[in-house]
């Protein structure tokens, strides 16, 4: 079986690249496997999902190497994107983010095109609505971080602007043409809401959405577009799910790699590849974040691992591994819902939401609940600690 799901991913890579004319009207190898079941398409998220995201974290600001160090990266394209180079890489048009995305963007296209010939009946419903949800739920993701790197950020002119190609079929002769910004943000959102109805309360695999992810990337796509109140709605909504925080007292902060792979606090697994160059020791953290956090403050011990130098490095993935992770966690939920509160006025909820979270950060005893008299103070706080969340940041923020 696992064969032939290799030669199933072997013939959507040729749809998706193919070349000429006569290509696509050839009749095909009558041995390879054409999804066309629940299983296949389900097979296919699968593999789709595995992938990782793009690693242009490296551009983001979070690390700092010395010019030596930077000079011995492996990798030209590594070197050019921490300096922001013009053209990171060098005349080539392969472009990583760009064409891994849409190539995620096609398999779900492949699995929803497919579904439309496949009857939804009593006995396979739970499992079709599944499959449907979770294609809907990739696509916007791929589509939400393309437009993360693409696009501008969302604001007064979005209806003018131009975002991204919205390919919304598997028919590669289907012309792309970039929709403005305003649609673009209008299908991600249409599209979750769709898959929210669709998907299960808890799904076998961290790496598959359920209810309570599809709900924080709504959450985050209305947090990009600045509106507060489907924000606030949207991560209420994850969290009437069942979830769960890391109680950081219970983590061994002498490990290496203290956070477990697939942890509790681990909504959707997502790695974000990383040269080799960008891991302790070569790769720092600034000195000010560092500081910035508490002594009691377990994150600190946890998050990061002091050099001999003197420097520090980050240690605290939540992939269990030096990969960075990119996917989706509960701890986000919470900053979000406590954003969002203090930008609609709600002190007290902001500040509930907030205390909840940071109450399983500090050693055990050791924390007092923040209190602040108004809004905008607990504003402040939430994005003091949205910026003490590390490696997880989109590229616009309002």
């Amino acid at each position: 079986m696992k064969t032939n799901y290799t030669q199933l991913l072997f013939l959507s890579i040729i749809l998706l690249t193919g070349c000429t004319k006569e290509m696509l009207e050839r009749k095909p190898d009558q041995s390879l496997v054409v999804p066309a079941t629940l299983t296949d398409f389900k097979a296919l998220l699968d593999n789709a999902f595995s992938n990782p995201l793009t690693g242009l974290e490296i551009s983001a600001g979070d690390y700092e190497v010395t010019f030596e160090d930077w000079q011995a990266m492996t990798s030209a394209r590594s070197r050019n994107m921490y300096i922001w180079n013009a053209d990171i890489n060098e005349g080539s048009q392969l472009v990583t983010e760009w064409d891994d995305s849409y190539e995620q963007v096609f398999y779900a296209n492949v699995v929803l095109d497919g579904l439309a010939d496949i009857n939804r009946n009593i006995s396979n419903q739970v499992e079709y609505d599944n499959v449907h949800g979770t294609a809907l739920f990739q696509r916007s993701y791929a589509f939400y971080n393309l437009l993360q790197y693409f696009a501008p950020a969302y604001g007064g002119e979005a209806e003018e602007q131009l975002g991204i190609p919205l390919r919304l079929t598997a028919d590669i002769n289907d012309p792309s043409v970039r929709a403005t910004l305003s649609d673009c943000y209008q299908q991600v959102a249409n599209d979750l809401k769709s898959a929210l109805e669709l998907v299960p309360s808890a799904q076998p695999f961290r790496t598959q959405p359920n209810r309570a992810a599809v709900a924080t990337l709504l959450a985050k796509v209305f947090l990009a577009k600045g509106d507060f109140e489907q924000t606030n709605i949207y991560a209420a909504r994850a969290l009437e799910e069942n979830h769960s925080l890391l109680d950081l007292n219970e983590l061994d902060i002498s490990d290496d790699f203290p956070f477990p792979q697939f942890n509790d606090e681990v909504l959707f697994h997502r790695n974000i590849p990383l040269d080799i160059s960008f891991i302790a020791p070569r790769c720092k953290i600034d000195a000010d974040l560092y500081r910035s956090y508490a002594q009691n403050d377990l994150r600190r011990s946890l998050y990061f691992v002091e050099n001999p130098d003197g420097s520090v490095s980050f240690k605290g993935n939540y992939t269990g591994t030096r990969i960075p992770f990119g996917g989706l966690a509960w701890d986000e939920t919470y900053l979000m819902k406590a954003e969002s509160d203090a930008r609609l006025g709600r002190t007290d909820e902001a500040m509930l939401t907030l205390n909840a979270l940071l109450e399983t950060r500090y050693r055990t005893g050791s924390f007092v609940p923040l209190s602040v008299s108004n809004a905008h103070d607990a504003l402040s706080a939430v994005l003091l600690e949205m910026e003490l969340l590390p490696l997880k940041r989109d590229r616009f923020r309002q």
